[in-house]
């Protein structure tokens, strides 16, 4: 999965206006005006102009990009520690032309984020093993690693062929590894007092935890699953453990996360898209789907005649999770037909809510992708 994203230009000059000083001698000068469009000169004279900013997490600027007079017009990133000082609407660098041209060469996000992706396939190890399961994504030619892989050693690999696409200017790996997780889970879950007499094994893969074993008391079951869930990393959770005497049924506990925005097909129709995913946050899976469908119009009809346009009506409905047969990653495939869709649940805002404040969603959503059942605390567990 690709995802691009930029802060204005107009915007980070405003920020960078209010931020950085330049110093020659350790004197601050004045407030550093950088701007797009400003002449940029080497130490041996005028090389071209700024046509961007690059930001840093917290946005503020700490590159420049600089095009370079010429018939090729290369495009350089040039560290903000380079300029030596500034003045009018010229910048002028601590380097020359010949080092300059040495610098990284600039690409757009999107070019950089397919340049990052197409190096993760050539790596033939990686390719057969773990490269879906990594996401790229690039905001200022700053690249970042996201996802799950099975080992530090794949993280590691995955990080060195990313390095090889041209352009990048910082990298950040932010892959977490499935047994660091298991690990995690396994420490808290031993340090609970209410899971010692337990016999509990726990297991990761691509971030969703596996419970497993047996315990005499129904409480270790619970507290179990609670600490696993309290993990922020966590996916999900599927809670396999056996309790003496209890016939527990945990229903169909899928690892299925449909991308916000994709398109939902019933057997033999387009439904509609998702908006939302509905999650259960005491074993973070989701559960249901809030989808924005379309249906025939059961109240009118169309004008007669030849050319006459079918009505359609506009419906918020919740899809359960278990009539997915298939998810890719930008469509979800039903099991029914989209007349059987049009029986399912209408939205009802009162009974669903947003995560409380601070609860973290499961990768890869955000706050704003994700509704729990209403009137629900998410510090209550369920079996």
């Amino acid at each position: 999965m690709v995802t691009t994203n930029r802060i204005s230009d107009s915007e980070l000059s405003q920020r960078v206006s209010n931020w950085q000083v330049i110093s020659t001698d350790g004197t601050p000068l004045s407030v550093l005006p950088v701007a797009i469009g400003q002449q940029v000169f080497c130490s041996d004279g005028y090389t071209g102009s700024i046509i961007s900013l690059l930001s840093d997490t917290e946005g503020w600027v700490d590159g420049i990009v600089v095009q370079i007079r010429g018939l090729w017009r290369r495009k350089v990133i040039v560290p903000f520690d380079w300029i030596e000082k500034i003045t009018e609407d010229k910048v002028h660098l601590s380097i020359g032309k010949s080092e300059l041209k040495k610098l990284t060469p600039y690409r757009s996000d999107s070019a950089l984020a397919a340049g990052v992706g197409k190096a993760l396939w050539d790596d033939v190890a990686l390719r057969q093993t773990e490269y879906r399961q990594i996401d790229v994504k690039v905001k200022n030619s700053t690249v970042y690693l996201c996802g799950y892989v099975s080992l530090p050693s794949i993280k590691v690999r995955a990080e060195r062929a990313a390095l090889k696409a041209e352009g990048i200017w910082e990298l950040e790996n932010l892959l977490t590894v499935d047994s660091d997780l298991t690990l995690a889970v396994a420490q808290a879950i031993g340090k609970d007092v209410r899971t010692r007499k337990a016999r509990i094994f726990t297991g990761s893969h691509n971030g969703f935890i596996t419970l497993s074993g047996e315990t005499s008391e129904l409480e270790a079951r619970i507290a179990a699953q609670e600490q696993a869930v309290s993990i922020p990393k966590v996916r999900g959770v599927f809670n396999s453990i056996r309790v003496s005497g209890e016939d527990i049924h945990t229903g169909d506990q899928r690892a299925l996360q449909p991308t916000i925005g994709a398109g939902i097909y019933a057997t033999d129709t387009l439904v509609g898209v998702v908006r939302k995913v509905i999650i259960n946050p005491d074993n973070r899976l989701v559960i249901a789907i809030l989808a924005k469908a379309v249906f025939p119009d059961p109240t009118q009809k169309g004008g007669n005649g030849l050319w006459s346009e079918p009505l359609y009506e506009e419906r918020s409905i919740i899809i359960p999770i278990d009539v997915v047969r298939h998810q890719s990653k930008f469509d979800v495939f039903l099991k029914v037909t989209g007349a059987e869709t049009e029986v399912f649940e209408t939205f009802d805002a009162y009974s669903y809510a947003s995560p409380d404040e601070g609860w973290q969603p499961p990768y890869p959503y955000t706050s704003a992708d994700v509704l729990v059942t209403g009137h629900t605390n998410t510090s209550r567990k369920y079996i």
